[in-house]
């Protein structure tokens, strides 16, 4: 069921502004804006994730998708279409790190649409990144996921690129 294009304009515009208001805070290190509200599924769901992203397991991680999700890194401008080319780029994630977490804190429900704020860390191999030496790394962002039959099957990341970049020694922000 699809809503009517002025209602998906509200819910938009309503979830652009909630962006604009978390993305600052969780980049400043200010800690959850969100309450935690969802439901026991997807409290689990979220914990299979975090705990299969930890494990670098890709089978476990991909497995909480649907066949043609979408996963759309907004700041680094990656899109990515269905459950072959996502599986392929999580292992490629997955071969640059030494460790790496993805914590889910606050989060809101709302229909088949999930709002998370998410923090994320690890160890990246050096030479993944053109570095004599691994580098640590930790960055927020906050997740845009959509919801069908248990599984995600549309994930818009938000998240602080350039905090990011600076710490694997890619640059900083423009000038």
């Amino acid at each position: 069921m699809s809503l009517p294009a002025p209602r998906r304009q509200l819910v938009v515009l309503g979830l652009v502004a909630l962006l604009i208001t978390i993305v600052p805070r969780t980049a400043q290190g200010q800690g959850p804006v969100l309450p935690r509200e969802s439901t026991p599924h997807v409290d689990a769901m979220l914990e299979e994730l975090e705990r299969s992203y930890a494990a670098m397991d890709s089978v476990g991680f991909v497995a909480l998708f649907t066949d043609d999700i979408v996963q759309h890194d907004v700041n680094r401008r990656v899109l990515i279409e269905g459950i072959d080319a996502w599986r392929e780029q999580t292992e490629t994630i997955n071969a640059a790190h030494r460790a790496m977490t993805r914590v889910h804190h606050g989060r809101v429900l709302s229909g088949q649409w999930l709002i998370v704020e998410i923090e994320w860390t690890g160890t990246v191999i050096g030479a993944a990144v053109g570095a004599k030496e691994d580098r640590d790394y930790s960055y927020q962002g906050v997740g845009l996921l959509e919801l069908a039959d248990g599984r995600i099957r549309r994930q818009l990341i938000y998240s602080d690129y350039v905090t990011l970049a600076e710490q694997l020694g890619l640059g900083g922000p423009p000038r």
